[in-house]
């Protein structure tokens, strides 16, 4: 997999190539990033769990997509858990 784009952030790890020509990559703090460009403003960026409420509602927001994409894949993993019971 070939990187098209310069990414500044060593931490994150790269995840291949997304929708349209996007160098897609994955923050440990659970951010998806999605580069379109070498410039500091060239990308577009949120948290999976966001993206994850975000794809049942909007199937057509582009982030959502890769993150479906990168799914698919097998590149990606997301569980689901019960929230916890509230307190009475």
């Amino acid at each position: 997999m070939k990187k098209h784009f310069r990414h500044d952030c060593d931490n994150c790890e790269f995840l291949g190539e997304g929708m349209y020509v996007t160098d897609v990559y994955l923050c440990p703090d659970g951010t998806l990033v999605a580069r379109y460009g070498n410039k500091p403003d060239e990308y577009m960026s949120s948290n999976i769990n966001t993206l994850a409420h975000t794809a049942l509602i909007d199937s057509n927001n582009m982030l959502s997509r890769i993150l479906a994409n990168l799914i698919s894949n097998g590149k990606v993993k997301i569980g689901i858990k019960p929230k916890e019971k509230m307190r009475e």
